[in-house]
């Protein structure tokens, strides 16, 4: 994604401490899920922004963190959010 961010001028920041973390889990869904929130923080975010990426071990549990400086969703569209068949009515800042 960092040819893609950089053509909207958008830096990502790994602000995971370097550690190997083992997770069980369907990679390609797993894979699936964090392309889909990478591509959609960059294509609602400004030109000249940033986006954060972070992966932690915390109880056992490993936690994946994207944050970006985008537009965000609005409170009545968050209950549709990991519907199956749910669209935001969210903008795309640049194509």
């Amino acid at each position: 994604f960092e040819e893609i961010a950089a053509a909207k001028k958008i830096k990502i920041l790994n602000t995971s401490i370097p550690k190997s973390i083992s997770v069980l889990s369907d990679k390609y869904l797993i894979n699936r899920v964090l392309e889909n929130l990478i591509s959609n923080a960059i294509k609602y975010s400004n030109s000249n922004s940033r986006i954060w990426i972070n992966v932690e071990e915390f109880s056992k549990k490993t936690i994946v963190k994207i944050k970006d400086e985008g537009i965000g969703i609005s409170q009545s569209e968050i209950p549709i959010l990991f519907s199956k068949y749910g669209n935001s009515t969210s903008k795309p800042t640049a194509g």
